[in-house]
């Protein structure tokens, strides 16, 4: 594992030491202002329900809104370097989230870092 993953992993569970330990990481780099995250809601059956997901930005700073389904609202949260999101797996049942092209310049280069829980049952490796 790299040792920036494993550091990252690391803070967290100092953070959160009641969580459960992330076992999945995905890496996503946004590019530019044509890069957007489009809307979704993170209902994948092999995360561990009861598990915290947690993303840290890193680099470029951007918007992420955040769309209510229980009455349509919409809220808007500024990422920072370094900022650190944490949702449960149950917020995902009532908040989709995206990531518009608008909200960052062209010369912007920003990471996503995903931690999750996957069930032991579906690890591979």
């Amino acid at each position: 594992m790299s040792p920036v993953i494993q550091a990252c992993i690391n803070e967290i569970c100092k953070l959160y030491p009641n969580a459960d330990r992330p076992n999945s990481v995905i890496v996503n780099k946004y590019c530019g202002n044509n890069s957007y995250h489009p809307e979704q809601m993170n209902n994948e059956w092999v995360v561990k329900p009861e598990s915290l997901i947690f993303t840290i930005s890193l680099g470029d700073s951007c918007e992420v809104v955040f769309t209510d389904h229980t009455n349509g609202s919409q809220i808007s949260q500024p990422t920072e370097d370094s900022s650190l999101f944490v949702m449960n797996q149950q917020s995902q049942a009532f908040y989709s989230h995206k990531i518009p092209t608008a909200t960052h310049s062209a010369e912007s280069v920003r990471y996503s870092l995903v931690f999750r829980h996957i069930g032991k049952q579906y690890l591979q490796s």
